[in-house]
């Protein structure tokens, strides 16, 4: 059991089970919030914590890491519970586990850890908007739309509704009441109470003390049963639709690759922050697999290394991988004993909580950081955000991950040009893409001044730039030297001393 869950017992018992309880605080909120805003029942949610925490808790590569249901998959997996229904949801979530834990096997975390950070924060900035824009309807007392911008042109008409209708103004209050408190805590508050726990019994404490008329989440009459029994998530074989295994796996892909970006992201901030042993990204990546595929088969939203449940975790004292294991039996427990109080919470309240959830998800800040070493990376963000915001979950990942692939390609297939006053030296790949720079540089060097062209330190070089070297040689009309790299001396000009592509 020791060498199980790293710690001794009971030494280490009693700190670890503290930090599980305000791991376990932290997370009640975000795990029913964050299944109601995919159009799931907050069991669900629940569900997907405790296998987030038991499951992965005890298999995974990073002690202290905490997984669950997280913000930045609410679009994707709303958008498909919407339009496919709950059993597809869970068979694609499964097929997503099975992913995660081949790309482990493999050995691939370091591929998830390498993605372009202004794609991710695209990314992500773009779900945030997606999650504002949807839960601000609900917290109107309305129906969140499919897309952001229809989303943003019925907010007015329900704004409008609350001058009529009393369960409107009730959600708002209710709403308010939330946020205010969030944001006050956040600010005054000096206790390891967090602020999203204090805010949703707040908003529920106000809206059954006022007896408000706004929606509550709802619950199955059987949740136990449904937890006992799961779902059928392989319904989805018998149905008529063709569709329906195209829809699963273009959903499963996208689920594993965001998922897995969010593990690696949170598991690599994780390791600055702890500054212990480093995690085993390859094992945590399969545990996370085998996580998603026992969500699947559940229909529960599926899971991620979560930074903002694991950084409470780390600052509450746990020590090792039994605080996460605890919480996630917590959650468990909830579901068992108390699922039916569920039904008492304000869906306004929830939607308030995840609006500044994702107001928090847009690291504007980060962004800022990023732009100000490199004004490339604003474009990228944005293209990606607004792709995301546009197009929707899949088309903004794929062209995440298109932009991801040409930054990592124009990184190392770039050409460094240093210039002297008698010497240029070339480093790097020299293509056709790099020409308008070089001639610019080269067009500058007067006719009759000797010059001294280096490429010892270019790894290749193709035709097309090959030959405009060349060609700009062969207009000199005083003595030119040539550097190559086997060579490493000066040599007279002569066109067989440039290397050729290899």
């Amino acid at each position: 059991m020791k060498r199980l869950i790293g710690t001794s017992l009971p030494r280490q018992f009693v700190t670890n089970s503290i930090s599980a309880l305000v791991v376990f605080l932290v997370a009640l909120p975000l795990c029913i919030g964050i299944a109601a805003a995919c159009g799931l029942t907050p069991d669900k949610g629940l569900i997907a914590g405790a296998i987030g925490g038991i499951v992965v808790g005890l298999t995974g590569g990073a002690p202290l890491q905490v997984s669950g249901p997280a913000n930045g998959l609410i679009p994707g997996v709303a958008e498909l519970v919407s339009e496919h229904g709950i059993a597809i949801l869970g068979a694609a979530v499964m097929v997503a586990g099975l992913l995660q834990a081949l790309a482990g096997f493999l050995r691939l975390g370091v591929f998830f850890r390498s993605f372009c950070p202004s794609v991710v924060y695209g990314l992500m900035a773009g779900f945030g908007l997606v999650i504002f824009s949807s839960q601000l309807m609900i917290a109107l007392n309305g129906s969140p739309e499919a897309t952001f911008f229809a989303n943003l042109r019925e907010a007015p008409h329900q704004i409008a509704e609350a001058f009529v209708s009393p369960a409107v103004q009730h959600a708002i209050l209710t709403a308010g009441v939330t946020l205010a408190t969030i944001l006050m805590w956040n600010r005054y508050n000096r206790t390891r109470i967090p602020a999203y726990l204090v805010a949703i019994v707040t908003g529920t404490l106000v809206h059954a003390g006022l007896g408000l008329l706004s929606k509550t989440v709802e619950i199955p009459e059987s949740l136990k049963q449904d937890l006992l029994e799961g779902t059928n998530s392989f319904s989805f074989l018998m149905a008529e639709d063709a569709v329906s295994l195209s829809v699963i796996l273009e959903f499963a892909v996208t689920i594993a690759i965001l998922a897995s970006i969010e593990t690696m992201v949170s598991t690599a901030s994780l390791d600055k922050m702890t500054r212990t042993n480093p995690s085993d990204y390859d094992r945590e990546l399969i545990a996370q697999g085998i996580g998603n595929f026992i969500c699947g088969l559940f229909s529960a939203p599926p899971i991620t290394g979560v930074i903002i449940r694991s950084s409470a975790n780390v600052t509450a004292g746990a020590t090792s991988r039994l605080s996460t294991i605890l919480h996630g039996v917590l959650l468990l427990a909830t579901i068992i004993a108390f699922g039916s109080a569920l039904s008492y919470l304000p869906s306004a309240a929830l939607a308030a909580i995840l609006m500044h959830a994702a107001l928090r998800l847009m690291n504007l800040e980060a962004v800022r950081k990023l732009v100000a070493e490199e004004r490339r990376h604003l474009w990228t963000f944005g293209t990606t955000t607004i792709a995301v915001v546009t197009m929707g979950v899949l088309w903004g990942v794929a062209l995440g991950l298109a932009i991801s692939a040409w930054s990592l390609l124009r990184k190392f297939a770039r050409l460094e040009i240093k210039q002297g006053a008698e010497k240029i030296e070339l480093s790097g790949v020299a293509t056709f893409m790099d020409l308008p720079k070089l001639l610019r540089i080269l067009d500058r060097v007067p006719p009759h001044q000797p010059v001294v062209l280096c490429t010892s330190g270019v790894l290749y070089m193709d035709p097309s730039a090959r030959e405009t070297i060349e060609s700009w040689m062969k207009g000199r009309t005083t003595l030119s030297a040539i550097r190559t790299a086997s060579e490493n001396v000066s040599v007279p000009l002569e066109l067989t001393a440039i290397r050729s592509p290899s």
